[in-house]
């Protein structure tokens, strides 16, 4: 069974104690093929949402967003559309709509189209697109064109 798979499997399954210890085990299995180093990246981005929503660990946000924005800083996509969707929502205690915004608009800066996506690229495109929709029937036109100088800073 694939190394995805079996982590996959048991999120799907509701068990996600047995997740949890399955991608912290595969985080910490030294880098040995191609293609190891992103298997590694989607790892860490998967601890990340478990830590951030309590699913079989410790719920810690505020960890899980700071492990985000490491990951921006080494090029994840999925790291933005997870911090959008933090910053949206109201149960974290840095809940800002503005602040959400500009993590959903950076992803569309980043890639303008997603013609030249991957599948799951795609998906994160998609997903930012809607959240730049809602949040912006929400916000006024000040507040949009605060979320777009803080998405282009976060690309530099």
């Amino acid at each position: 069974i694939g190394v995805r798979l079996v982590g996959s499997e048991m999120c799907i399954r509701d068990r996600y104690a047995v997740a949890a210890a399955h991608w912290k085990f595969v985080e910490n299995a030294p880098l040995i093929y191609e293609g190891d180093d992103q298997l590694k990246f989607s790892v860490i981005g998967t601890l990340n949402y478990l830590t951030y929503y309590g699913l079989g660990v410790e719920q810690d946000r505020l960890q899980a967003v700071s492990n985000w924005k490491q990951a921006v800083k080494q090029g994840e996509l999925e790291a933005r559309r997870h911090l959008g969707s933090a910053y949206e929502d109201k149960e974290f205690e840095g809940f800002d709509y503005v602040v959400s915004l500009s993590w959903y608009k950076s992803i569309l800066i980043i890639h303008p189209d997603k013609g030249s996506l991957d599948e799951s690229d795609s998906k994160i495109w998609k997903d930012a697109k809607q959240g730049v929709i809602f949040l912006e029937s929400k916000l006024d036109s000040e507040q949009i064109k605060k979320a777009e100088k803080i998405a282009k800073k976060s690309i530099n």
